[in-house]
């Protein structure tokens, strides 16, 4: 018998190849609140990928920040806790998506200093007779409602239980829609309050921004109450669209032009911006960068606008960037190169 030193070795089976990742194409559809069917979309992965992987390529296809990209739930069937998935989970190729949307939009712009106009809201037995009060206040577009409140609760000295009860309102067809706490200011300039008083009180504070009204504003008839000569009172306003004294033509709108390029082209001025660009460098700088820097150009606007019949504030420059959309501005080809200039030493 042949020994087993006599016998051939076996040859080791081959090991298979690791089978390569195919694409698959998962389908994702949009729930709403109540269940309903909402958007559809179809991702393209690999057949191992995560919900992880698909969690970053929706947020990454529709621009969800953190907020949304955290909140997005997916399951695989359409009632709420009908099969929940992990991160972890390999994703089937059909999903149900609840707390986030399914449709492309524009990235948001970077945040900027905007006035926004708060008036009160009208009481039951209000006859209408009257002019409205408003209040004006300065803030980021990217605030919360939540910090709008606590701006005015500063600006305006509400207590606490006022802050509290507080509800900031937008005016819609047939009615009134109540700000929820994370909503974004956004685009939205005017803001009605209800719940509490938009008349300056002791103790208020005198750090939030407020632009002086514009000469075109006049002063409400109604009689406030009389407080400390200490305390600042906020003068109620009525709104009225801010235009130049005089006539802003072209030789004016040119000299205007002119006074601003010498403002901040000024060496002072250009030191001054590029201190302020070193010092908000990255995504966490720019809320401050853009509170800095329009505070620093109302100093130059401040000097020149009331020249030309406008306020030094920004009611003024939006008055002033109104006045320069006449057609005849418009069309003058010097107006838009000092323009373009203008751009580039503020910018």
């Amino acid at each position: 018998a042949a020994s087993a030193r006599d016998t051939p070795a076996a040859s080791a089976a081959p090991a298979e190849p690791a089978e390569a990742p195919r694409v698959v194409h998962v389908r994702i559809t949009a729930l709403t609140s109540g269940g309903a069917e909402a958007e559809t979309a179809s991702v393209e992965c690999h057949d191992q990928a995560t919900l992880a992987d698909v969690r970053g390529i929706l947020a990454t296809l529709y621009a969800w920040d953190l907020g949304t990209s955290t909140a997005a739930q997916f399951s695989i069937g359409k009632r709420e806790k009908d099969g929940q998935l992990l991160d972890a989970d390999i994703v089937p190729k059909a999903l149900f998506l609840r707390g986030a949307a399914l449709c492309r939009r524009a990235r948001a712009a970077p945040p900027e200093l905007v006035e926004v106009v708060f008036s009160r809201m009208p009481a039951d037995d209000d006859d209408g007779e009257g002019e409205p009060f408003f209040f004006r206040l300065s803030a980021m577009t990217d605030c919360t409602t939540a910090e709008l409140r606590a701006q005015l609760r500063d600006a305006l000295g509400w207590s606490e239980p006022e802050c509290k009860h507080a509800r900031l309102l937008l005016k819609r067809a047939g009615g009134f829609v109540s700000l929820k706490d994370n909503e974004r200011l956004d685009a939205r300039r005017a803001i009605i309050v209800h719940g509490a008083p938009l008349e300056r009180r002791g103790g208020a504070s005198d750090i939030v921004p407020l632009p002086p009204a514009a000469p075109a504003l006049k002063s409400c008839p109604a009689a406030a109450p009389k407080r400390a000569a200490a305390v600042p009172e906020a003068t109620p306003v009525v709104l009225a669209e801010p235009k130049a004294a005089g006539d802003f033509n072209l030789e004016r709108s040119l000299s205007l032009q002119r006074e601003l390029l010498d403002g901040f082209g000024a060496d002072s001025f250009q030191r001054r911006l590029k201190k302020l660009r070193e010092e908000c460098q990255g995504p966490a700088g720019a809320r401050r960068y853009n509170v800095e820097r329009l505070k620093l150009l109302l100093t130059v606007h401040g000097e020149v606008l009331p020249r030309y019949g406008f306020d030094g504030g920004l009611p003024g420059v939006m008055a002033m960037m109104a006045a320069f959309s006449a057609p005849v501005l418009a069309a003058s080809a010097e107006v838009q190169r000092n323009g373009a200039m203008l751009e580039k030493l503020i910018g």
